[in-house]
């Protein structure tokens, strides 16, 4: 592992015994941030943070059978929707870029957990100026969006084969206008994500040189180029299975 001090090491010359580094309550996300998780205000949502936690989050707990992200999702979702449901439904998932992605089954099973990750969306909500429902004060997910979701997920499982799904061919057109839209930044989600987020709001937050300073902030002088090798290789990787998709068709 390279990039970030070992903390180990320095907690042992402090004379501080194993686990007193983690504090409950407090996570330090990819920029660096210590967040309190139970009280935190809309100054420390960061979109470059909760993003990075999308991109590197495998949807279903892992048990699927591409590197398919919440970020991808997302994005996907976005497309989807229509217009007035777009900005919800990019930011329908962020509270897990800091909570993680607890799958659906398990999830139901705690509902202390939900109301909790309920806040924590609300914060995002209000942070990004996002018009939605709310009741008591907390987001409530708009019905056009829950419903998009529960589609989404009937498609994602009958594409990626992991349970049985439904195929929807809106959903499949979609998918393929966010792939190609985001191509470069496909298999680098965070970074697609970001760019998503800009062409929804309006805003300037897609600065590679800033994004990965604050990913990689130990590989500044070389991370932009890597950050683009690893897309074009990644571009190749989907442009083959294409290639091979159609080899089998034909």
């Amino acid at each position: 592992m390279t990039g970030y001090p070992n903390l180990s090491k320095k907690a042992a010359k402090a004379g501080m015994k194993a686990g007193e580094l983690r504090q409950p309550g407090i996570m330090t996300t990819i920029s660096g941030r210590k967040v309190d998780l139970e009280n935190c205000t809309e100054d420390d949502i960061d979109l470059y943070d909760f993003a990075w936690g999308l991109g590197r989050t495998i949807r279903y707990g892992g048990h699927i059978r591409e590197d398919y992200t919440v970020a991808h999702h997302s994005i996907v979702m976005s497309y989807v929707a229509p217009e007035g449901y777009r900005k919800e439904a990019l930011l329908h998932d962020a509270a897990e870029g800091y909570l993680g992605d607890i799958i659906w089954p398990l999830k139901v099973l705690i509902p202390e957990f939900i109301a909790f990750e309920d806040r924590m969306l609300t914060k995002i909500m209000n942070k990004f100026e996002v018009d939605t429902k709310t009741e008591g004060g907390i987001y409530v997910m708009s019905p056009v969006v829950k419903e998009l979701d529960i589609r989404m997920s009937e498609h994602e499982s009958f594409d990626m084969g992991i349970r049985p799904g439904i195929y929807h061919q809106d959903i499949e057109d979609k998918w393929l206008q966010a792939a190609t839209t985001h191509e470069q930044w496909w298999f680098a989600s965070a970074y697609g994500f970001v760019q998503r987020f800009d062409q929804l709001f309006g805003t300037d937050y897609f600065d590679l040189e800033k994004m990965t300073a604050v990913y990689f902030p130990d590989e500044a002088d070389s991370t932009k180029q890597k950050a683009v090798e690893g897309a074009e290789h990644a571009l190749d990787m989907l442009l083959e299975q294409m290639e091979e998709g159609v080899d089998e068709e034909g």
